[in-house]
């Protein structure tokens, strides 16, 4: 929670940097602390403070003010807004802070702080209320430009308060709800324009690829451009290794999992997904999971044998749908930046199983060469997603959907121009050995048989003199 919550100083000044980038220069300001969490009771007051410090050389105006929050749709953002604005006002919290100063002047480099109040009625409802007290730096910003552009900054303390009583925690999974996008038609889907690639029409096939428009590999023969616009591949670059196209670039499976909070306060679910081929077997290495210290901050990632679910730790809202968006790219691996950082990036299957078929392979025979081919297979995703109750057990929902994918694979086949030779000859060789041989035997056997007989005549006339 802390951990998705205190980003929200940075998504508020990032709405006037995005706006207006080179305004940047006008954040000026620090406040602290970021983050309230409090645990209370019906009837209770709560004192807090927060401070502003002005980091730059100019006096400015503040003013405050108190808002409530809830998500922004299901993408889990937060959205400020007035009370008569809450979707349930049963998370209302703005109307119960009051704030010691509604606005106040400070100087160059001076630190101010402000006090606040939470009244918490006795008819508060239970679990989790949501809100911020703000100060405004209205104009605190200009358009470099000359037009006059005038920004507004606001920074935010964020004041959770969960009011004691009965803490409901439920939530749901809408099972058909989850969308599995197989990426572009041209690199998760059914191949290129959303249908599997046409072979070439060949009794024989003689070129390293069934999907080039050419039977046959000549010199000075060109590639059916009119067939490739349909079948394009990937080339094979000096050690047999395809150097990759736009298509096989842009694989990415989408997994769009919606989340239903129907209880009184926020949860935070956790998951993965694992893939199984279609012969029952998991699919290794195919995720990258964020690494935390004991504080909550990333310090890295690590490759992993399934798609992490919201493992950024996100919470989702009571009475709100938040839509975990999770997107297997490939196969992981370990790499170095030009800066020397240690990076994380991806093959595609194409090159993956490319890897394992030709690289790992070491050399090839005379009789083998590097053959292309289209890959269609289907694959079965499990989806694990766990949360806590409000008696500290787990809750797991599992659901399972299949999908899709194409790609084209190098692998080690044999090579024509050396096999159909060594057929022929072979055949030629069966049938002198099994026709022609036999023939001269026997013609060679009378032969011998004949001068048996000649030479066994004389034998006989010479005894007879």
């Amino acid at each position: 929670m802390k951990l998705l919550l205190s980003r929200i100083k940075y998504v508020l000044v990032g709405i006037a940097i995005l706006c207006i980038p080179s305004a940047f220069a006008d954040v000026n300001f620090i406040v602290s602390p970021i983050l309230y969490e409090i645990e209370t009771e019906t009837g209770a007051t709560i004192e807090k403070t927060a401070k502003l410090r002005n980091l730059s050389e100019n006096t400015y105006t503040i003013y405050t003010s108190a808002s409530d929050f809830t998500t922004n749709g299901t993408s889990g953002k937060p959205d400020f807004i007035r009370r008569s604005e809450l979707v349930y006002p049963d998370q209302e919290l703005s109307s119960w802070i009051s704030i010691s100063s509604g606005s106040f002047i400070i100087g160059p480099n001076e630190e101010k702080e402000i006090s606040f109040t939470i009244d918490v009625p006795t008819d508060a409802t239970p679990g989790w209320h949501y809100g911020a007290v703000f100060f405004k730096n209205n104009q605190s910003g200009t358009s470099p430009t000359g037009t006059a552009v005038n920004i507004n900054i606001d920074y935010g303390v964020l004041v959770l308060v969960n009011v004691d009583g009965e803490i409901i925690t439920e939530a749901e999974i809408p099972v058909d709800e989850i969308i599995v996008s197989a990426g572009s038609s041209d690199s998760g889907g059914w191949g290129s324009n959303g249908q599997a690639r046409i072979p070439d029409d060949c009794l024989i096939d003689f070129t390293s690829s069934r999907y080039d428009g050419k039977c046959i590999e000549l010199p000075g023969d060109t590639t059916d451009e009119s067939n490739l616009e349909l079948n394009s591949v990937d080339t094979p670059n000096e050690d047999g290794i395809p150097d990759g196209n736009t298509d096989d670039e842009n694989f990415n499976v989408d997994f769009t999992i919606p989340f239903d909070n129907t209880g009184n306060t926020h949860i935070k679910p956790e998951g993965k997904i694992t893939l199984i081929d279609e012969e029952g077997n998991e699919i290794k290495w195919v995720g990258k999971k964020i690494i935390k210290n004991d504080k909550g901050a990333v310090i890295g990632e690590e490759i992993v044998n399934y798609l992490p679910v919201n493992d950024a730790g996100g919470n989702v809202l009571p009475s709100s749908r938040r839509n975990f968006e999770v997107s297997w790219q490939g196969f992981p691996y370990k790499d170095y930046d030009m800066e020397g950082n240690q990076v994380i990036k991806y093959w595609t299957p194409n090159e993956y199983y490319t890897k394992k078929n030709v690289e790992d392979r070491g050399f090839l025979m005379f009789w083998e060469r590097v053959m292309q081919e289209d890959r269609y297979k289907h694959i079965t995703a499990l989806i694990d997603i766990a949360y806590t109750d409000e008696n500290g057990e787990e809750v797991v929902f599992s659901a399972a959907k299949e999908f899709p994918i194409s790609y084209t694979e190098s692998y080690i086949g044999l090579n024509p121009y050396v096999v159909v030779p060594m057929v022929f000859f072979a055949l030629l060789g069966f049938f002198w050995w099994f026709l022609f041989l036999p023939k001269k035997r026997k013609e060679k056997e009378k032969a011998i048989k004949k001068a048996l007989k000649k030479q066994l005549k004389k034998e006989e006339k010479k005894k007879k003199k």
